[in-house]
């Protein structure tokens, strides 16, 4: 009778552990955290059956492929692979990257463009600073975009970013360069940053893992830049 009792408790807590299971159809939809520091990490998820879309502290959104293994969240993107232990709490909240997400609906995050960076090595990492002014600079189906924060801007309009109520004199201005930008492009944007005084700008152009960016610092001057005498640089300007 105990082995018959032993295993008929063996089979429940078997069939609950299946149950409690975290199933893809469980995620579907967008989660948001509400916890934030000075880390480069992701604000916002969006899961569908087969994709999963990352949108980090800086507005740049990364997709891939995932899958669920136990209790265990494993991506895989463009560059890298990342693993994260996954608590799902109840239809409102899960845990995953060590913070807790939570259900929205509506939301137009992920209406942003998604583009790859241009990809050039760095010993130089890219630290979060809150006072910074973050634009994007990128190609899509062959148009050059500017954004500024989740906005797309004009290269006239470059000028009336720095000039809100948190204005700063001396900003710091971090540039995410896109592939398929062309030298003229870049320019053009240092031309609009010179003209306003501005001396230093940090391009952004490599994402090497989950919390990490690769930067180059450069000038906005024409004569001091390195627009024409970084190697890497050159060959992946167009």
């Amino acid at each position: 009778m105990k082995r018959i009792y032993y295993l008929i408790i063996f089979v429940i807590f078997i069939q609950n552990s299946s149950c409690n299971r975290i199933k893809k159809n469980d995620l579907i939809g967008e989660w948001r955290t509400f916890s934030f520091n000075d880390k480069i990490s992701y604000s916002d998820i969006k899961f569908s059956k087969k994709k999963i879309q990352l949108l980090d502290n800086f507005s740049r959104i990364e997709s891939g492929e995932y899958y669920l293994k136990n209790d265990e969240l494993n991506i895989s993107l463009n560059n890298y692979n990342l693993k994260s232990k996954l608590i799902f709490f109840n239809n409102d909240s899960i845990e995953v990257f060590n913070k807790t997400y939570y259900k929205v609906e509506n939301s137009k995050h992920f209406e942003l463009d998604e583009y790859r960076l241009i990809g050039i090595d760095s010993n130089e990492k890219l630290s979060v600073n809150s006072n910074s002014y973050n634009f994007h600079l990128y190609s899509e189906k062959g148009i050059t975009k500017i954004r500024f924060n989740e906005k797309i801007i004009s290269l006239n309009d470059v000028k009336t970013a720095f000039f809100g109520e948190h204005h700063n004199l001396k900003p710091t201005v971090e540039l995410f360069v896109g592939e398929n930008i062309k030298s003229e492009d870049l320019t053009n944007f240092y031309i609009e940053l010179e003209e306003l005084g501005i001396k230093k700008i940090t391009l952004i152009v490599k994402k090497e893992n989950s919390t990490e960016y690769k930067v180059i610092k450069d000038s906005t001057g024409i004569k001091e830049n390195i627009l024409n005498t970084n190697k890497e640089l050159i060959i992946k300007l167009k």
